[in-house]
């Protein structure tokens, strides 16, 4: 999801013929589409990037390493012994691929968010195919760093450029590597 702000429904028909420039500005201008604070620009621009890279294929990574965190799923604590004491596992981190869009204020978009336990609402979804975990300690330190500062406008095209030379001279190829190679098979088992 590209944070949790929609963009306006009368934008739908036209997000395909807009480039990604074009619908941020478009959105600045619509009066209904918020926030309305110092970060509507940057907003627009996420929201925008998430409707023209985020496609079918596209590689994502997810993290979670808050150990507090109100939405940590089961299988992110293992039981520590018989009792219902649990130790977060992580800070882990998850590779997937986008396998499909969800068109925004559709039915199946309305679907979605009715089963969803947390976070009830959240426009413009995306099916992905998780494939691969694994823990952030096991990366290299510039991999670590470089996820550090990963928020939603690089997730979705994580590592694109494969001229630049990041952080403590990771490239686009070491760090993707780095994060395949630490990480193993993905099997979610929900308990019902």
């Amino acid at each position: 999801t590209p944070c949790f702000h929609a963009v306006p429904k009368d934008f739908v028909p036209m997000i395909a013929d807009m480039a990604q420039k074009e619908l941020r500005e478009a959105m600045l201008q619509h009066d209904d589409w918020g926030p309305f604070d110092n970060s509507r620009a940057s907003a627009a621009g996420q929201v925008a990037m998430w409707f023209k890279r985020c496609i079918p294929g596209s590689f994502i990574v997810m993290r979670h390493e808050y150990e507090r965190c109100h939405y940590c799923p089961k299988w992110l604590k293992e039981r520590s012994d018989a009792s219902d004491n649990s130790e977060y596992i992580g800070p882990v981190y998850i590779i997937g691929v986008v396998t499909r869009k969800i068109k925004p204020y559709s039915d199946e978009e309305a679907y979605v968010n009715s089963q969803m336990r947390y976070f009830k609402g959240i426009p413009h979804l995306c099916l992905v195919d998780w494939k691969r975990i694994g823990y952030k300690r096991d990366l290299k330190d510039e991999t670590q760093k470089y996820i550090n500062r990963i928020c939603q406008p690089t997730v979705v095209n994580i590592c694109n450029d494969f001229e630049k030379v990041y952080t403590d001279g990771a490239t686009a190829q070491s760090l993707r590597q780095d994060l395949w190679d630490n990480s193993s098979p993905f099997e979610l088992v929900v308990e019902v």
